[in-house]
């Protein structure tokens, strides 16, 4: 607006210092006289051109002070700046140009007509500044889109730096799911191998404990049958003890019972001999009766001489046979502990094993 304004003040006619503008007598003639729509007073800004000199003579077009430089400027930056314009070659003319011929051309014309085309040059003056004014408005549009798309610019070129580190945050993600993946794949694979060895050897101490099971009832079986047998001879030879100290008994009852009718026959045939048979017969009825007293303390007090060691032989039977029983139920107590365990085992890591213990417990 500034340079539109310096256009406009320096329309106006140069005139040396101190030097006031001369007016043609036909002017002085004409202020006298109404003024008609032409001649009323400019505006400020407009150029008045005078139609003749004051010796009469027309003015010239170096009279104007109007820079063709001003409007070459004003025409160069409007077609830059709206595009609108054609550029001014060589065989073109520019405004000051049209303008100074029209006015070299016009100059010996009428005061009215020189009115007129003033009027034109004004009003393409306005046209002019109507032009630049609105390639002025339609620059400040441009820059504030010029700005906006800056703007989009800077927000999509952001939007595409997150969007990259982004996919880079994705890939590093996939990446460390990768490496997780393969690392889960070996775990798996070595849980699924101690399984399988956890396996077999369930299966090894289902083994062993089935084998032992099957050796100790082989040992309980033979201990039992071998306590049948000791339990047999024991029997035998006490029934066989009993016989031999009947058979004595009777033995010793038949010896007394001949004794006496020994006695008996001698005492009736003759009385010294009988009386020395009698004495002969308390003798050995004395020597019978400590015969029978010792074979009673034998039998029934003492017993006979192989009850002692049959006894003992009993009693070291028995303590074996319970000695055995003891180790027997002691295989038990481990065997049940030993099933224990291997259920807890098997029900912590398979149903499998659980299954086993519980076909090997049947």
């Amino acid at each position: 607006m500034s340079e539109n304004v310096s256009l406009m003040v320096s329309a106006q006619p140069k005139l040396p210092e101190g030097q006031q503008p001369q007016q043609p007598q036909q002017q002085q003639q004409q202020q006298q006289q109404p003024l008609s729509s032409a001649q009323k007073p400019r505006p400020l800004g407009r150029v008045r051109v005078q139609g003749q000199r004051a010796n009469g003579q027309p003015r010239k077009s170096e009279d104007f002070s109007v820079q063709g430089e001003a409007f070459s400027a004003v025409e160069k930056q409007q077609s830059s700046s709206t595009g609108s314009l054609p550029p001014i070659t060589s065989g073109q003319q520019t405004p000051q140009h049209q303008r100074q011929s029209s006015i070299q051309s016009t100059s010996s014309s009428s005061p009215t007509s020189d009115a007129f085309r003033l009027t034109r040059l004004q009003q393409r003056e306005q046209e002019l500044l109507k032009k630049l004014q609105d390639a002025a408005a339609r620059e400040k549009l441009l820059k504030e889109q010029v700005d906006k798309l800056e703007k989009m610019l800077g927000t999509a070129q952001k939007l595409l730096d997150d969007e990259r580190k982004a996919r880079q945050g994705v890939e590093a993600q996939l990446a460390d799911s990768s490496d997780s993946g393969d690392k889960y794949r070996l775990l798996y694979e070595e849980e699924c191998r101690a399984h399988q060895a956890t396996a077999q050897r369930i299966e090894q101490l289902q083994e062993l404990h089935r084998e032992e099971t099957a050796r100790l009832m082989q040992q309980l079986d033979s201990l039992k049958d071998q306590l049948k047998q000791t339990e047999s001879r024991h029997e035998d030879e006490l029934a066989k003890l009993h016989r031999e100290h009947q058979q004595a008994l009777s033995d010793r009852d038949k010896r007394i019972d001949n004794l006496k009718r020994q006695v008996a026959g001698a005492l009736g045939t003759n009385s010294h001999e009988r009386q020395s048979q009698i004495d002969q017969l308390n003798k050995e009825l004395q020597k019978m009766v400590h015969e029978v007293e010792t074979l009673r303390r034998r039998t029934g007090g003492g017993g006979c001489q192989q009850c002692p060691t049959k006894d003992a032989a009993m009693r070291d039977q028995g303590e074996q046979i319970r000695q055995l029983g003891a180790i027997c139920q002691r295989f038990r107590g481990q065997l049940s502990e030993q099933e224990q365990m291997l259920i807890m085992l098997l029900g912590s890591k398979t149903s499998t094993g659980a299954a086993g213990v519980s076909k090997a417990k049947q």
